[in-house]
């Protein structure tokens, strides 16, 4: 019998979706772009740093926002799978307690 997989397709869906809203949002401007930021914080001190290594790579600060986006996404499916390991865990560790506590 095969494990299921670490991500559903909802999961990989819900991730491109909130890897897309720090980009969309700042090619919108404005107040729009804030919100954006607001959304996007957990991951953005760290998307800030893929960012610019794109930038740095390219040579072109029209990079930024891809490299974000793509760091954000890399970001989001790891704590998913990380998160979603843990869950296997305690499951299976709820199955060997004794009264399936």
């Amino acid at each position: 019998m095969s494990a299921p997989p670490l991500l559903t397709r909802t999961q990989l869906v819900a991730s491109f979706a909130y890897a897309c809203v720090f980009p969309l949002t700042n090619l919108a401007g404005g107040a729009v772009a804030f919100i954006g930021i607001v959304i996007s914080m957990p991951f953005l001190p760290i998307s800030w740093i893929g960012g610019m290594t794109l930038v740095w790579v390219f040579g072109s600060e029209s990079a930024y926002l891809f490299g974000a986006s793509i760091t954000t996404l890399i970001l989001v499916l790891v704590l998913q799978a990380a998160l979603s390991l843990a869950r296997r865990a305690r499951n299976a560790n709820k199955d060997t307690l004794p009264g399936g506590q």
